[in-house]
């Protein structure tokens, strides 16, 4: 399923930012809190449950910034990310991974170091995620 969550017509505090971020996470409850933190900043936001769905349109709209969950069925964000970084020929947005066993991300992180700019802890904090994610459009690309 895909939602942007930028509205034609809305009034947006943050009108000067226009990225667009795929949100990919398999537990509903954490997707739609990081949607709503993410939309309260004026993000436009495409999300998933699974890396497989979230793929093809990656590849397709190269978004900003792609966040993703590190354990989900199927194909984990690990292999999401390597997966559109080979479907994009090494031109890859950058990355955050969250994980509740952030440990176990940071072989990703090792492999992807120009992709992956940060690993985020689950359960987060909302400011603590925005900031991770502020960082990570700021980062120049590597």
């Amino acid at each position: 399923m895909v939602r942007s969550l930028h509205r034609k017509g809305e009034v947006n505090s943050n009108m000067n930012k226009k990225e667009t971020i795929v949100l990919v996470d398999d537990d509903p409850t954490v997707r739609e809190l990081s949607i709503l933190v993410l939309e309260r900043k004026g993000y436009d936001v495409l999300y998933f449950s699974t890396g497989a769905d979230a793929l093809a349109t990656i590849i397709a709209a190269c978004p900003d910034l792609i966040i993703t969950d590190f354990h989900m069925p199927g194909m984990t964000g690990g292999e999401l990310l390597h997966a559109v970084h080979k479907g994009l020929n090494g031109n890859t947005p950058p990355a955050i991974i969250v994980s509740a066993l952030p440990h176990e991300a940071q072989a990703t992180l090792n492999e992807l170091p120009h992709i992956v700019r940060e690993i985020v802890s689950k359960p987060f904090d909302p400011n603590d995620f925005t900031a991770a994610v502020q960082r990570a459009l700021l980062l120049p690309a590597q």
